[in-house]
């Protein structure tokens, strides 16, 4: 089995012993190491073994692709992750599967070389094997192609040197040229390539010495850039311009920082500049070490995966590092900016930080479990003594004379400013801690107290626990003194409360509202911010609450732990979903971050700011990180998809799929390429075809067990961390081929024939609808041509009656003007009987006329109220409506109801639009239909008033004639009887609804 530490072996026994003594030297320099690392902390970082799908915990080599698929090349076998899972690469034509170096070409193949030195590239998730017409070979070290020139870094087995060989390939990959073997003296090397695609190599020679070396691509001479770095292994080199004096300055800075590490010849494995970092590793030890931080008396590094083998470090496009190990799989890094304190790596005592204190001696102050404290300084991590009672340190506090007060699950422990003398001033369950007015105010699990202190020349000392007094008695978890009132800020688990000389609860709209108080804090410009557990973060200002800050406006969760404001005025926030960073002079300016970002954990405990950086307290160690060198992350995702399934069978990707009917079973696997966030992305997909809309899920597949027939459209995309979009749409086209029997010759062939004999039959039925429509039509149009004329003797009789009874009565000249205005009517009658729709303006002008008529006959007795909507005024000669239809029903009104009433008598006629509707209401306050046909000895079951029931029939034809057309009743009549509150006739009412034309 090829291995990276067998292969670097001496050429005889006497370079195997002095690489052990120099093991021994190298293992005897480690104490050396941590002393001249200011802090043990690490990065933070998550693991890839086996068991998330890794074919081997042996890993020699990572790349990234263009797609942004991770390459993997283990032990047993090469791989791709997305982030999610492993798609393994398997083919009879490799003789082993230890895959030892990997490249990926412009046109996005992937090159690889295996133990039994064989090349091959992988098209399209296939392995081709590439034919290498040389002998003699070792193994194959290194590969690098440029367009249609391959170079292989090859070590032959005679000779044990190395060739680099160059091979001339045609589009399709068919080798034009090789050139001759051009052995040199070098028995360990790499290729290195800049950013500007120069390539370069970094070998070790026994005879010319270590050295970095540009590579004339065409004579594939070595031009060497000499430094002073010794035994170095492999080296990496990222981000470099074209500039090689930038180059040979940054290998003079490692130079320096190897010096340091290791003195005059130690073995370093390997050697990477990535970004701003020189990272160095040996075989069991790696160092992180900051470019500007080169000054040796200023070094500060730290050591990461302790006793593991490393063997490569790639870093991707969201700023992961990747670690690839011998044995221990892929350690990957999210962020270099987030460094961890842990019990492993340095001094503390616990990994669960509770608190964090700032003290005066410019010293951070931890608070642990088990009573343990320890300070952090430009020295690093002292051990303090454990405070006498075993439990966790939360709260911490120290008071303008200079003691420290822990507040303990068993009460508050005062520390002189020594930190070294230590008494129990108040025994109970500490949860915040207050200083005002020269004494200690402290919450616990029951109450708030104020503790009177002895004070001796500003020093507090103790003979006797103090004396405390109970100021509220509720569970305390937050205090906080205003610096502009001097009040007393109490948060409790039913509310918040304000003190001065007594305790009085905070009211919000004159209302107690009973928040869960986990913490107060105050910003320069007076505003209190206050943590809640249920309702995230609480801004007031002037006894109101200003800001409310939740999971719907801003914050990852509602559960709020912990606040600080930096002297940026930036508020942080400590949740149980990770850090918040919130601006207060510009709210849109939010951080988040979390476990993949660097954070070991996402549960906050504690935050504070010293010494330049913001330091973090988790369940699982003390975080810090530079607050400057944290950006937003605005990477967007690339969205692939990455299998097509039909009936659970994977089927070859294509952007295009025919499938038959019955192929309608199918499962869609895709993917966004977003490491950081561990695989956990929301997708948004939608199948057009059946609907437009987006749907969410958090799972990266989706089913689509009985698709119908047709085409179709899926689309996919994700989003990632801070609601940044994936950088594209995946999508593909579906076609669902219809069985034979559904097909479209099928369809035209039977709907042809179907058609044929559906034509005779709707002949023959419309020819017969036809023929019974003009009879039913021209029945009717008879019918109502008897109605109107039917209705005009009537009228004519009633008008005869009328100037009748005013020549009996001898008036004369009354009858001559009644008689001048009924020609002028029965003119009009006549005129309107002959046309099937008049203008609304003539039927008003009818109605008009012949209700001067009924004023002649009542005279007085009568008084008629005809009212037009201002919205018909305008529109009267536009309006059509069938003739005749209304006056029937007023002469009805005054025959029936205004006649035999003894009072004066009122008609009202109201003319109004609705929906096309004309709307006529005839009230009269007559005596009623009950009394008239008592006083006409009138049968109501066989005689119906002639003018209501002309009128009603008049349009329950026109209904019929609209009806056989378009389906649908427009007409209606209807009668109300009115009554007073006594419960007697007071009259009718009648509403006409006609359907007018215009």
């Amino acid at each position: 089995m090829f291995d990276l530490v067998k292969c670097y072996l001496y050429r005889s026994t006497k370079r195997s012993l002095i690489k052990a003594k120099l093991y021994i030297v190298l293992f005897s320099l480690f104490p050396y190491f941590l002393i001249n690392t200011v802090f043990g902390q690490a990065p933070a970082s998550w693991h890839i073994t086996d068991e998330e799908g890794l074919p081997s915990v042996i890993v020699y080599r990572t790349i990234q692709d263009q797609k942004g698929f991770m390459w993997i090349g283990t032990e047993s076998g090469l791989c791709k992750f997305d982030g999610v899972s492993f798609k393994r690469f398997n083919s009879n034509l490799l003789n082993d599967n230890e895959i030892l170096a990997l490249f990926e070409d412009k046109k996005g193949r992937i090159w690889f070389s295996n133990l039994s030195n064989q090349i091959c590239y992988i098209e399209n998730d296939e392995i081709h094997l590439f034919p290498l017409g040389i002998e003699d070979v070792n193994n194959i070290r290194d590969i690098y192609v440029n367009d249609n020139k391959i170079y292989l870094l090859i070590r032959f087995t005679k000779s044990n040197a190395y060739q680099i060989l160059k091979v001339v390939v045609d589009k399709d990959l068919n080798v034009i040229e090789q050139n001759k073997p051009n052995f040199f003296d070098h028995t360990w090397g790499y290729f290195s390539q800049t950013d500007t695609n120069e390539l370069m190599f970094f070998g070790l020679s026994e005879e010319n010495g270590d050295g970095f070396f540009a590579i004339d691509t065409d004579s594939l001479q070595l031009n060497k850039i000499d430094t002073k770095l010794q035994r170095i292994n492999y080296f990496k080199i990222f981000n470099q311009k074209k500039n090689n004096k930038e180059t040979i300055n940054d290998l003079h800075l490692l130079d320096v920082l190897l010096q340091h590490y290791t003195g005059k010849s130690i073995p370093i494995e390997g050697c990477f500049i990535i970004d701003n970092y020189f990272i160095a590793f040996t075989r069991s030890t790696t160092y992180i070490h900051e470019k500007e931080l080169i000054i040796p008396k200023k070094i500060r590094a730290q050591q990461i995966l302790n006793k593991i083998h490393i063997s490569n470090i790639t870093k991707d496009r969201e700023g992961n590092y990747w670690i690839s190990t011998i044995g221990q799989g892929i350690h990957v890094i999210p962020s270099m900016n987030f460094l961890v304190y842990n019990t492993i790596n340095s001094d503390l005592p616990d990994n669960y930080v509770h608190s964090l204190g700032l003290l005066q001696s410019n010293q951070l102050l931890v608070g642990s479990s088990e009573g343990k404290v320890v300070t952090i300084n430009d020295k690093g991590i002292s051990k303090i003594t454990a405070v006498k009672y075993n439990s966790k340190v939360n709260p911490i506090l120290q008071s303008p004379h200079g003691t420290v007060y822990l507040g303990t699950k068993n009460g508050v422990i005062a520390l002189d400013s020594t930190l070294t003398k230590q008494n129990l001033i108040y025994p109970t369950f500490l949860k915040s801690f207050a200083w005002k007015d020269n004494n200690l105010w402290v919450g616990t699990s029951s109450s708030t107290y104020r503790i009177l202190l002895k004070k001796k020349t500003h020093e507090e000392t103790y003979t006797q626990r103090q004396k405390a007094k109970r100021i509220l008695q509720l569970r305390t978890y937050a205090l906080l003194t205003d610096q502009h009132t001097n009040k007393l800020w109490i948060g409790t688990t039913q509310g918040i409360y304000l003190y001065d000389e007594e305790a009085i609860p905070f009211l919000e709209n004159g209302k107690h509202e009973k928040y869960r108080v986990s913490d107060i804090k105050q910003a320069r410009d007076s505003t209190i911010w206050v943590a809640t557990h249920n309702d995230g973060i609480l801004g007031i200002k002037n006894d109101s609450i200003h800001f409310r800050f939740n999971e719907d406006n801003l914050l990852v969760s509602n559960f709020s732990k912990v606040l600080f404001i930096d002297e940026e005025e930036m508020l942080w926030i400590g949740t149980d979903k990770g850090l918040v960073r919130l601006n207060l002079n510009n709210h849109n300016d939010v951080l988040y971050m979390d476990k993949t970002d660097g954070l070991p954990v996402n549960e906050i405990s504690a935050i504070i700011s010293y010494d330049g950086l913001m330091w973090i307290g988790t369940p699982k160690g003390l975080v810090s990180f530079n607050p400057k060198s944290i950006k937003l992350d605005t990477i967007a995702s690339p969205m692939y998809i990455s299998a097509f399934s039909v009936w659970e069978k994977d089927t070859t990707l294509s952007s295009n799929y025919v499938l038959d009917y019955n192929q309608n079973n199918i499962k869609i696997d895709y993917a966004g390429i977003n490491y950081a966030s561990r695989g956990v992305l929301n997708y948004h997909y939608r199948m057009i075809g059946i609907d437009t809309n987006w749907v969410e899920t958090k799972t990266n597949y989706v089913r689509f067990p009985s698709l119908s027939t047709g085409g179709y459209t899926f689309q996919v995309k994700a989003m990632g961390k801070n609601d940044v979009d994936s950088s594209n749409i995946a999508a593909l086209k579906i076609y669902i081929k219809p069985p034979w029997w559904l097909t479209k010759w099928f369809r035209f062939l039977l709907g042809l024939s179907g058609g044929i004999g559906l034509y005779v039959i709707f002949r023959f039925f419309d020819k017969k609808q036809k023929q019974d429509q003009e009879i039913k039509e021209r029945i009717n149009n008879l019918k109502m041509q008897a109605l109107q004329a039917q209705m005009n003797p009537h009228f004519v009789f009633n008008a005869m009656y009328a100037i009748q009874n005013f020549l009996v009565t001898n008036k004369q000249e009354e009858a001559l003007i009644y008689l001048a205005r009924f020609a002028k009517l029965i003119r009009l009658i006549f005129e309107q009987s002959r046309k099937q729709l008049i203008t609304l303006e003539e039927e008003i002008e009818f109605i008009s006329l012949y209700l001067d008529l009924e004023k002649l006959r009542f005279r007085d007795k009568i008084e008629i109220q005809l009212k037009v909507a201002p919205i018909l005024k305008n529109r009267m000669e536009t309006i059509h409506i069938p003739p005749l239809l209304i006056q029937p029903i007023i002469e009805n009104c005054f025959k029936h109801g205004l006649m035999h009433k003894k009072e004066k008598g009122i008609l009202k006629i109201n003319f109004d639009e609705e929906n096309n509707f004309l709307h006529c209401v005839v009230e009269d306050n007559g005596v009623g239909r009950k009394l008239a046909q008592e006083l006409s000895n009138w049968d109501a079951d066989q005689h119906n008033p002639s003018g209501i029931e002309t009128t009603r029939e008049r349009l329950q034809i026109t209904n019929q004639l609209k009806t056989s057309k378009n389906k649908k009743k427009v007409n209606n009549l209807t009668i109300i009887d009115l009554y007073d509150q006594l419960g007697n006739a007071s009259g009718t009412k009648i509403d006409i609804e006609i359907k007018y034309q215009g």
